[in-house]
């Protein structure tokens, strides 16, 4: 994703805004970004919705994320979140039995964008 944006002449890294709009322990997290980064583009609001699904032993996560002002910066959002994503993985996936004892928690089952489009 670095390598990405460096390409399209953009800085890397930025700040951003982030307001919790919601917090239901172990249920949903809903959070507010404010998109006002972006070059010749209007700030915005973008919401990024997860939510916590109870499977025996196991969580499922669906994260929900709002389109983006066009559908190239769009699928760029979501890559990049699936990248970070990919770290639970790393850290909470299976492991063997002789790694650990702890149960195993298991694969980030869902995400999409806008409504109910799964990547």
């Amino acid at each position: 994703m670095v390598a990405v944006m460096k390409q399209m002449g953009r800085p890397p890294e930025h700040e951003t805004r982030v307001t919790f709009a919601e917090f239901r322990p172990c249920e949903r997290l809903t959070l507010t970004h404010v998109i006002d980064f972006l070059p010749d583009v209007k700030p915005y609001e973008s919401t990024i919705v997860v939510e916590f699904f109870s499977a025996g032993e196991f969580v499922r996560m669906v994260v929900t994320l709002d389109p983006m002002h066009d559908e190239g910066f769009t699928k760029m959002s979501a890559d990049g979140f699936t990248s970070q994503l990919t770290k639970l993985d790393k850290r909470f996936g299976p492991k063997s039995r002789d790694e650990s004892t702890q149960p195993v928690v298991g694969r980030i089952s869902t995400m999409s964008v806008g409504s109910g489009v799964e990547r």
